[in-house]
This record gives C-alpha cells, sequence and structure tokens, in this order.
C-alpha cells in the first residue's frame, strides 16, 4: 500500500445564528386580498389559455378565505 498523501483537518466550528422572522402581523396590515383585487386578479388569470380553469381557482380559494 502507498502512503496517503492528504492529512487529516480538523473541522473548524463556527457559531452562526440565524435572524428571527417577525410574525405576519407585523409584517403585513392585512392577510386576504380585498374584493376589488380578487376581481383584478381574475381578470388577469382569465387572459391566458387556461383563463376559465385559472379563474375558477381563485373564486375556490377565495370563497374558501371568507369563511
Amino acid at each position: 500500500m502507498s502512503k496517503a498523501r492528504l492529512k487529516p483537518v480538523r473541522p473548524v466550528s463556527v457559531k452562526r445564528t440565524v435572524p428571527r422572522r417577525l410574525p405576519n402581523r407585523e409584517l403585513r396590515t392585512r392577510e386576504h386580498l380585498t374584493e376589488k383585487e380578487v376581481e383584478r386578479l381574475i381578470n388577469t388569470v382569465g387572459d391566458n389559455g387556461y383563463g376559465h380553469r385559472d379563474a375558477t381557482m381563485v373564486l375556490i380559494t377565495g370563497a374558501y378565505n371568507e369563511r
């Protein structure tokens, strides 16, 4: 067997901290879309090739969040 040319290296441990994320209530004023924003979103997604499907998904999602 040949002699290994590599020498073992000790790992360097560096303590790092992850910054804490602020709660959503401190980042945003609200957690939902307004009725006008939903209408605008439906009109926008309705312009592509799968517009009817996409608009339906937006409606279903909006109806679920209103409860």
